[in-house]
């Protein structure tokens, strides 16, 4: 066989192969999403137990959607009993999965207390991943915590830089935090 008519083939079959990879990640792309869409509307309408049971396959195949709205579940109880320790284990699977609001709540879990002790230096942590997704309540938190000192040193130009990101996304409680180091950097 002619060695040009061969390579010819082969090219083919791999593009076909990729066309047919393409078309099968789109579809499961979309049925993710009309399956999203679906546990949303159960949750939405109340029916918790239906919310969880589409949730939780989802939760088999690592999104981190499901995840985060698992862990939502559990921590406010809706769908059996309030479990924070078990919000805290959705939580770590979908913020690890990469889910800005996931690493923001366990942020607030570790920097309140709600499913163990306090944790500064995890907060911390939950809330720079969140914050360097752009998500604006992490930043927020972040520009609070430099301003304090809590769970790091205190570093006002940190605490300048976290809030301004946020101030720029409209967030109002950035600008008053902005507007109090302000203050503080004109006081004698």
């Amino acid at each position: 066989m002619n060695r040009f008519v061969y390579d010819g083939k082969r090219r083919l079959y791999f593009l076909l192969g990729l066309a047919l990879l393409l078309v099968a990640g789109y579809f499961l792309y979309f049925r993710d999403l009309n399956a999203l869409q679906e546990a949303l509307d159960a949750y939405q309408q109340g029916d918790f137990p239906r919310a969880m049971a589409l949730y939780n396959e989802l939760a088999a195949q690592q999104n981190p959607t499901a995840l985060f709205s698992l862990g939502v579940m559990a921590e406010r109880g809706e769908g059996g009993p309030v479990d924070r320790k078990q919000a805290r284990i959705w939580y770590q699977r979908a913020a690890d999965a990469g889910n800005q609001f996931a690493q923001y709540n366990l942020g607030q879990m570790f920097s309140l207390g709600r499913s163990d002790e306090r944790q500064p230096e995890q907060a911390v942590r939950y809330y720079q991943m969140a914050a360097e997704q752009g998500y604006d309540l992490a930043q927020l938190r972040l520009g609070q915590i430099y301003a304090h000192g809590d769970g790091v040193s205190r570093n006002l130009s940190e605490a300048r830089r976290w809030l301004e990101r946020a101030a720029k996304q409209d967030n109002p409680l950035a600008r008053l935090e902005l507007s109090k180091l302000e203050r503080t950097d004109d006081a004698p």
